[in-house]
Order: C-alpha cells, then sequence, then structure tokens
C-alpha cells in the first residue's frame, strides 16, 4: 500500500492496481486538531450498471432503461428505478428478444416508457405460436430402409477388402 500526503490531504493507494482506496482530508478550521474527514471512493450505481447492461442488449432496450431510470429516480427512491428496469431486462431473458425490444420501441415511440406500458403490449401481442407447415419427420419404415441400405453397402465395400487380403 502506498501512501501520498501533503498539508491538506492523505491518501492510501493500491500499489498494484493504482487504485485509490482511502483518502482523509482536513478540516479547515481554527484549532490544529481538527478531526480529519474520510473520503471513500463511491462504489458503481446499480441502476448505471443495468442500464449499461440495457445498451448492450439493443438500442430500445437501453434508450428505455435510461428513460425510466431517469424519470424514477427524480420521483422515487432509486431502488424503485432499479426493480423496473431489472424487469425490463428479465422480459428480454423470458420472452423472444425481438418481439421485447419491439414492444420497448412501441413504449419509447408512445412517449409512455414506462414498465406498465410494455407489459401490457407484450399481454395483448403475444408472438404467433410456431407451426408445423410440412412433416419433417419421415415414417419410422424410410429410417429402417435407410439402415439396411447404409449396412448393405458398408459390407459390401469391406467384402472385397477381407478377399484381398486372403
Amino acid at each position: 500500500m502506498q501512501v501520498q500526503h501533503n498539508a491538506d490531504v492523505v491518501r492510501l493507494v493500491d500499489e498494484a492496481s493504482g487504485v485509490l482506496l482511502v483518502q482523509h482530508r482536513r478540516k479547515a478550521s481554527a484549532s490544529p486538531a481538527a478531526e480529519p474527514t474520510t473520503k471513500r471512493p463511491s462504489a458503481p450505481s446499480p441502476l448505471r450498471e443495468l442500464v449499461q447492461r440495457g445498451a448492450s442488449l439493443g438500442p430500445n432496450t437501453g434508450k428505455l432503461c435510461a428513460a425510466i431510470g431517469a424519470v424514477e429516480s427524480k420521483h422515487a427512491p432509486v431502488e424503485f428505478a432499479v426493480r423496473r428496469v431489472s424487469a425490463l431486462l428479465r422480459a428480454t431473458t423470458q420472452q423472444d428478444v425481438d418481439h421485447v425490444e419491439r414492444a420497448y420501441g412501441v413504449a419509447i415511440d408512445a412517449g409512455a416508457p414506462t414498465w406498465r406500458c410494455v407489459r401490457a403490449w407484450l399481454d395483448h401481442r403475444r408472438p404467433a405460436p410456431l407451426t408445423q407447415v410440412a412433416t419433417l419427420l419421415r415414417d419410422l419404415i424410410a429410417y429402417r430402409d435407410i439402415a439396411a441400405r447404409l449396412a448393405a453397402s458398408a459390407n459390401a465395400t469391406e467384402e472385397p477388402d477381407t478377399k484381398e487380403t486372403a
């Protein structure tokens, strides 16, 4: 640990990474025995991390996460904004990403960047279920015939080799 100091500040710095661990600042007062104030580097905001993660998932996801984070953190505690942004990110893992991204775009375009708007859109516009257009599997008889042909051709190629060695 490296110590840096002058008349006003004492800093403790990690030598390996160069990260500031603790900073003590002396209060400006008349008495020489003033209490030092301690300032620890602040941890990154969980809301900021969630918004960055949303931006990495898609353009509409990033815009909606940032909008909800900005609006909710002004009117309510930050924990509420974190919950709502987490719900947005959870929806991208539970449903089709393109469908959810479209829902986020609709919420942004409608001027209602809220989880309630997104959830209503997703509930009313479910993605189309997968349907089978053509028969993908053959009858078992076809597989039996293919296996028999492959086995016969394998035996036919092996027999000439055994005759040559004999």
